[in-house]
């Protein structure tokens, strides 16, 4: 680490922080010297002049120019964008100095001295408001409790200088024209402010571009101030300030009087409040560099808000023992005002501006002007009132002495509720939930009326909508409905009455099925009508001559309807031969239609001919017959379905089947899911589908799962036991605290295995699959810790940790920070806070130090695992890595060991590295090993967001496709299956003559074919030797359905390719 790391480390500052903290430190210094100089004018002209008991009439005047300024800066606010708002906000005040400096130039007369203080107020309250609202915007709640200290140390070097100076100053240009150093301090303030909205355009965003002048309008009513005075959590932080305002001006009352009684020329006053300001400022900023952004990281911003009040309280407690000790008593004030300088702005106001992060960026502005120019100006007319009613005699009088106190400990009280609230807020402002849901009656007289008259639409779907909400208000009207409709020309609406009928058996429409089913052309509703007679009864056996039907809609109707009659009919013998002929025809279809027809009956006769199915070699057969097992249940039937998730291709429908009888299913996952028998693969599903079920109740078997040597099985038993949501706070948080240092020990060890692998080319699949494990291990100890704190929390923060936005982590660590105990949060943020690889490693190494070793050994330590739960995909990347590195270097024991190994990825990697070891050196004619499918798939866009774990089954299910130069790939209008990856080589899209595109390596198409199954709209050929992967409608289905980062993949790839084709249309590049 060279010196300029060194520093910046020291400072707390991270990578990308310098140019922004370098400019607002510099923002903060110009405004401390403006502010400074200002002070020290108007307070030594204004005692040299006025009674101290005339700073209560400055306090009320300047709450009432506060309060006009604040609202006219309210307006302006709606009606600026935030550059100009800012930068007028500095010139406005620059110009108001350079106006105050002239009036004394041509008289002092008391009525402008006196302005000079209400002016003062105004300028520390909206410089402070522009300061930290360009902070708000700049920085995250995370970097913002690194960084406020720092940024706003500025200020006090500013203000140390200046006390210092102030002395020398006031006898080289005299007490006046320090106002004209301050101007010059605004004027510098502006330029910085200029150079930060340059280099940073996220600070002058407009979060409001783009939207109509309604849409605006809108906005602005949402960001209003009486919107945010609704929130609980702000009228808290509304009465924080309140308070910490009060306190402020109780103690700089106490203060300024007990000068008055020492001091009485205004140079004498000049110079003592210079020496006293530049004392307490050198404390203040001693407090910035070294304690305050470590306390507050440390301890959070609880801490930092009671800090300040608590030392007050005690102040004031020494000041009321002393009253009657006139010297003791000054020194003590002199005390109560230095601990307000101190620690006001190092600790307290750092702390206090975090509270606004859980507001929107947008609104966090409306936030500020509430408190600094509504809530801030009140409380200064309040301290006014109440030092003019207690007769302006100083801290000696009780009453005002007690008044302080009240006023500490009411502040401490706020404090610790603002802070309870805190989290909460973060938490809210994450999940952003909308609740608008609205309700409504349809029981009046009036609203079935309408309901009926819809029945006589023309549009299916009204009628069918109208049926429904019948079944609610109006259900003994519904057979005389139904057999109306019977008739009705739209095949759907008729459909779902034949479905209404079947369900509720109404024997008074029997005859009128009948007639339908003897002039019925349409083949699904004819097998919908067949099923509902027989539910009727079938009084003279119509349904049977059906089972024959060359339709299989038809006949798959009448098959269910006999099979699925109440009692059995007369052709039920028949009905059950016809099933069986059907179950082990030579024709796939045959056999589908079996299975169909097999989920919809409940005949325990037939139960051994779906048992019989569910073996068959047919996939499309296997998969009928597995969605018919979960409409069926059964526990003999359940058990071989999760059997079936041993296999890829049948993993998917399995998984639906299990669903589907979750009462069933339960117990018998329980009991496979701790059956070591199962592969890594299968009992992960298990676990996942744990969670999926409802009736899932064995917690224990999935605490024993996730004490499985197989890490995809620990991470989806611990999302199932969320899922369900297990807790266990009472007696299980030692057991989990242990689980959780176990994980991050495992995360120092990981990092320390990237840090050993750092500059190893062949290790980059190695090194990245690392890094996936530290994510898979801090989303462990998350869920985790949620089963014994606040789950709400802890879960919105995992989900958020994950985010692309940084704001949203940054939110996401703070819940944390706030949620979790200290001891806890030692061990864990480590792995929550926004860090690169090696400073996370350094962090954990102070409990967890890590060896430095050579890869070669690193490698050893992966192979034999030394009970470390590593994902099987890590240890194949690591034995790939070491036989591409150097095929000879020594791993042949390991290799031969590991080839039999009971997971596919690994042994069969295993044996391909042994073999090149033996060789010496890679033979590239082979086919692609797994591994390597998977490596170029996770390079395709859409599936970068899917697990290699996941993409390992996919590629051993992919076709491999080779084509010589110009041979096509598809023809338009040929009907698609599937779409194509390239793995290397080019192939061009064409329509006759005209090409539409080119494509190369890890590029896809003929995805559309997948999703809409229309003719091809283009021809594909390849224009050099080409290689390429197929992927089959049903594959994809598959993994769209359990991984959502495919389905955002190919939203992605679409909406390109739209963008891509509207550019060509428009004439665009």
């Amino acid at each position: 680490m060279n010196s300029n790391n060194r520093f910046y480390a020291w400072l707390n500052l991270r990578p990308g922080e310098e140019k922004s903290a370098s400019l607002m430190l510099l923002h903060s210094f110009f405004m401390g010297i403006s502010t400074v100089f200002f002070e020290t004018a108007a307070s030594a002209f204004f005692l040299a002049q006025f009674d101290a008991t005339a700073l209560p009439y400055v306090y009320l005047a300047a709450a009432a120019v506060s309060i006009s300024a604040g609202l006219g800066y309210t307006r302006l606010k709606d009606r600026l964008a935030f550059t100009p708002l800012m930068v007028g906000t500095l010139g406005m005040l620059f110009v108001l100095v350079c106006v105050m400096r002239l009036g004394l130039s041509v008289f002092q007369a008391s009525w402008l001295v006196f302005s000079m203080m209400v002016a003062y107020r105004l300028i520390s309250i909206l410089t402070d408001l522009e300061f930290w609202a360009v902070a708000a915007r700049l920085y995250d709640v995370q970097q913002s409790k690194r960084l406020f200290s720092l940024i706003g140390s500025g200020e006090v070097t500013a203000r140390i200088l200046g006390a210092f100076s102030v002395p020398l100053l006031v006898r080289w240009l005299g007490v006046a024209n320090l106002l004209w150093i301050s101007a010059a301090g605004l004027l510098l303030c502006a330029l910085v402010l200029g150079a930060i909205l340059r280099s940073f355009p996220e600070v002058r965003s407009q979060s409001t571009e783009g939207m109509s002048h309604g849409e605006k309008t809108r906005q602005r009513r949402k960001q209003s101030i009486g919107s945010i005075w609704r929130s609980r959590y702000f009228k808290l932080v509304f009465l924080l300030a309140f308070c910490a305002v009060l306190g402020k001006y109780f103690v700089d009352f106490a203060f300024l009087t007990q000068m008055q009684t020492r001091l009485h020329e205004v140079e004498n006053l000049a110079s003592f409040f210079g020496l006293f300001s530049g004392i307490t400022q050198v404390f203040n900023l001693l407090i910035r560099v070294f304690i305050s952004s470590r306390l507050l990281n440390r301890f959070g911003v609880g801490v930092g808000l009671l800090v300040l009040p608590a030392a007050h309280i005690l102040c004031t407690i020494a000041i009321a023992l002393v009253a009657t000790a006139p010297a003791a008593m000054f020194w003590l004030v002199i005390t109560n005002q230095g601990i307000y300088k101190t620690l006001k702005h190092p600790l307290d106001n750092p702390s206090f501006k975090i509270l606004y992060q859980p507001l929107p960026r947008r609104e966090r502005l409306a936030a500020q002007i509430v408190v600094e120019v509504i809530v801030t100006p009140i409380a200064i007319a309040l301290a006014a009132v109440l030092m003019i009613v207690l007769g302006g005699s100083g801290p000696s009088t009780s009453a005002l002495t007690y008044l302080m106190l009240a006023n500490f400990a009411a502040w401490t009280i706020v404090a610790s509720l603002v802070f309870r609230e805190y989290g909460t807020a973060l938490v809210r402002a994450l999940e952003k939930r909308s609740l608008d849901r609205t309700s409504f009656s349809i029981e009046d007289e009036k609203s079935v009326t309408l309901i009926r008259s819809k029945l006589k639409s023309e549009y299916p779907e009204d009628v069918i909508f109208a049926l429904d909400l019948l079944q609610r208000v109006d259900s003994a009207s519904l057979e005389e409905r139904w057999g109306e409709l019977l008739t009705h020309p739209s095949d759907d609406v008729r459909r779902y009455v034949l479905l209404q009928i079947e369900t509720h058996r109404p024997k008074s429409l029997v005859v009128a099925v009948g007639r339908l089913l003897s002039h019925e052309s349409v083949p699904v509703v004819k097998a919908v009508g067949l099923r509902a007679l027989a539910a009727l009864g079938d009084p003279t056996n119509h349904v049977a001559g059906y089972l024959h039907d060359p339709d299989r809609a038809v006949e798959r109707g009448a098959l269910i309807g006999v099979l699925q009659a109440l009692e059995r009919p007369k052709g039920a013998a028949r009905a059950q031969q016809r099933l069986e002929e059907l179950a082990i025809a030579s024709e796939p279809a045959d056999r589908v239609l079996a299975c169909k027809v097999l989920g919809d009956t409940v005949w325990h006769e037939t139960s051994s001919i779906l048992l019989s199915l569910l073996e068959d070699g047919d996939r499309q057969v296997r998969r009928a017959a597995l969605r018919a097992a979960g409409k069926r249940g059964g526990s003999s039937t359940l058990e071989k379905v999760i059997h079936q998730l041993e296999e890829p291709r049948f993993r998917a429908d399995a998984s639906r089947a299990l669903l589907d009888a979750p009462t069933e299913a339960a117990p018998l996952l329980a009991k496979a899911i701790v059956d070591l028998g199962f592969s890594c693969q299968a009992r992960a599903r298990m676990a996942r589908l744990a969670g999926r079920l409802s009736s899932f109740d064995n917690h224990a078997a999935l605490w024993q799962a996730y004490e499985s040597s197989c890490e995809l099985v620990r991470q989806e038993a611990l999302l199932a036991l969320s899922a369900r949501g297990y807790s266990d706070r009472d007696e299980g948080t030692s057991a989990v605290l242990d689980r959780v240092e176990n994980e991050v020990q495992k995360v120092a060890w990981e990092l320390g295995a990237l840090r050993d692998l750092r500059g190893e080319s062949a290790f980059q699949p190695l090194s990245e699959s690392l890094l996936a494990e530290v994510d898979q291990s801090r989303d462990q100890v998350l869920l985790l810790l949620s089963f014994i704190y606040d789950r709400q929390s802890i879960l919105t923060a995992r989900d958020n940790l994950r985010s692309s936005e940084k704001e949203k982590r940054a939110y996401a660590a703070e819940i944390l920070e706030v949620t979790l105990p200290q001891e806890v949060k030692e061990l864990t943020l480590p792995l929550t806070e926004d860090l690169e690889p090696g400073d996370r490693l350094q962090r954990l190494e102070r409990r967890f130090p890590q060896e430095t070793r050579h890869w070669t050994w690193l490698l050893r330590d992966v192979f034999a695992q030394n009970d470390r739960n590593i994902r099987n995909w890590t240890k194949a990347c690591a034995i790939y890595g070491a036989a591409t590195s150097s095929p000879g270097n020594g791993f042949k024991d390991d290799f031969a060991r590991l080839s039999k190994d009971s997971n596919p990825l690994i042994a069969e990697t295993s044996r391909w590295a042994l073999q090149s070891a033996v060789a010496d050196g890679r033979d590239r004619s082979r086919d692609m090993l797994t591994i390597e499918k998977v490596i170029l798939l996770k390079g395709v866009g859409m599936f970068a967001h899917t697990s290699e774990d996941v993409l390992a089954d996919v590629a051993t299910i992919l076709e491999e496709v080779e084509l010589s130069p110009g041979e096509p790939v598809f023809h338009k209008g040929e009907q698609g299956d599937s779409m194509y990856i390239i793995i290397h080589g080019r192939v061009r899209i064409f329509d006759g003559e005209k090409t539409i595109n080119f494509l190369g390596e890890r590029e896809i198409f003929g995805e559309l074919a997948l999703l809409d199954p229309e003719p091809r709209s283009a021809s594909v050929e390849a224009v050099e030797e080409t290689r390429l992967f197929r992927l089959d409608r049903s594959t994809l289905f598959e993994l769209m359905e359990d991984n959502v980062g495919v389905v955002s993949g190919i939203m992605h790839v679409l909406c390109s390719r739209l963008r891509r084709m509207t550019a060509i249309a428009t004439g665009g590049n």
